[in-house]
């Protein structure tokens, strides 16, 4: 859902009468409560502006300064060009791990760009020119603080600029370019303390202001397997799509206590990236399913498209009518029964059968070997690719998740199952 986004004023909202600026969605409600943050029983993750403090400096309501309302927009995309549909706004959430929700994740370049309104605190907005535009006195914004956490000193009494013209946290709102822009490096909800005042001679009048944002978690920086039995995961990491042989039964311990773990939704209100990981392990779609009991010797994938059993075995063109089929009789007694006698045997100088894709005097089959992983050789958790690509197959089995209560992280509760190795019915 990029592109610009509409906001309302809600009259009580974080707290009563605050009259705050909030994310509005009028053709779904629900998306609306969800996006603005205001779904959850905890106010403070809510993504709003409100203004927290108002005042004059050498000024009062006799001297009749024009007064406004701030309406703050912030967002990942073109700052000199606020409709741009590829922007995306910052002050709602987004699914995670949707293209809206990775764009606007942490590392990022935030963008600010402030608005007038009359300050009438009704439902609907509605802008206004800037009443300096004709001269007479000037109005911008200065951000105090970008990433402001509670107990720190919000500079309130030393808001106005000593020198507005190489003040990177200033900037007039008749500029040219009226935006300010942030260098992000975590993600997680931000405060940004400001404070947007007009000036006309020594007079001020200023309105301090307080604005939630929330910049995603990069998948650079979600868990990873480091090595499976080690402690560095607890959900298991699926950053993009992966083949997997097998996988994981909706029976087992991993998906059972998953789904309890997202079901009792027991997460406080600085949980919300432990929230993600549960939901997004939970909707996880892509971890197979079980095979059950099975022995796999050697696993291949090649590119292309035409490597099927009958090229493997070298039998193109043989008794492999309507596909491969080692059971298919051609005429009496004409069965793949491999009697040298009859001729009915698969030729021996091919890869099948042979424990590297390089022994294969098929030069083109070489080149289209996408991963070779011989299941027997097995390092700790992982087993090389012998085809030399640099791929790694990575052995994956069930545990139980544990989450005991509000405010307390997931953990493995019980050691990874993984598959062993033995030395029993191979294949080779």
């Amino acid at each position: 859902m990029a592109g610009r986004i509409e906001y309302k004023i809600l009259k009580n909202m974080p707290f009563y009468n605050a009259y705050s600026q909030y994310y509005y969605n009028e053709d779904d409600n629900l998306e609306f409560l969800d996006g603005s943050g205001i779904i959850t029983t905890f106010k403070s993750d809510d993504l709003y502006t409100r203004i927290t403090e108002e005042g004059y400096i050498n000024a009062s309501d006799d001297d009749n300064m024009p007064d406004w309302r701030p309406i703050t927009e912030v967002f990942i995309g073109n700052s000199t060009d606020i409709d741009n549909p590829a922007n995306v706004f910052l002050q709602r959430y987004y699914e995670f791990g949707s293209s809206d929700y990775i764009r606007t994740s942490a590392p990022n370049v935030v963008s600010l760009v402030v608005s007038l309104a009359e300050n009438n605190n009704a439902f609907n907005i509605t802008p206004i020119t800037n009443p300096y535009e004709a001269g007479g006195g000037e109005i911008g914004i200065r951000v105090l603080n970008w990433d402001w956490s509670e107990g720190e000193y919000e500079f309130l009494n030393d808001f106005i600029s000593d020198d507005p013209g190489s003040d990177e946290n200033y900037v007039n709102l008749l500029d040219e370019d009226a935006f300010l822009t942030h260098q992000y490096e975590s993600s997680g909800l931000k405060t940004i303390k400001a404070t947007v005042y007009a000036r006309e001679d020594d007079k001020i009048r200023y309105k301090h202001i307080e604005i939630k944002i929330f910049l995603g978690l990069d998948g650079v920086f979600v868990e990873d397997f480091i090595d499976i039995g080690g402690p560095d995961f607890t959900y298991l990491p699926w950053p993009q799509t992966t083949p997997i042989i097998g996988g994981i039964s909706k029976e087992s311990d991993y998906y059972q206590s998953v789904n309890s773990i997202v079901n009792s939704n027991m997460f406080g209100e600085n949980e919300k990236f432990e929230r993600f990981f549960a939901e997004k392990a939970f909707h996880n779609n892509q971890l197979g399913d079980s095979l059950g009991d099975s022995d796999i010797e050697q696993v291949r994938a090649f590119k292309g498209g035409g490597t099927d059993m009958n090229y493997m075995l070298g039998i193109v063109g043989e008794l492999t009518l309507n596909g491969f089929n080692p059971y298919y009789e051609n005429g009496v007694g004409q069965y793949w029964d491999g009697e040298p006698l009859t001729g009915n045997t698969f030729p021996r100088e091919t890869s099948v059968g042979t424990l590297f894709i390089d022994e294969s005097e098929d030069q083109q089959l070489i080149n289209n070997c996408l991963f070779e992983l011989n299941c027997g050789e097995v390092n700790v958790s992982n087993i090389i690719d012998t085809c030399g690509n640099g791929n790694k197959g990575i052995l994956i089995g069930d545990y139980k998740i544990t989450k005991e209560d509000v405010g307390i992280k997931a953990r493995r509760d019980t050691v990874i199952n993984i598959p062993e190795t033995d030395t029993k019915n191979g294949a080779l």
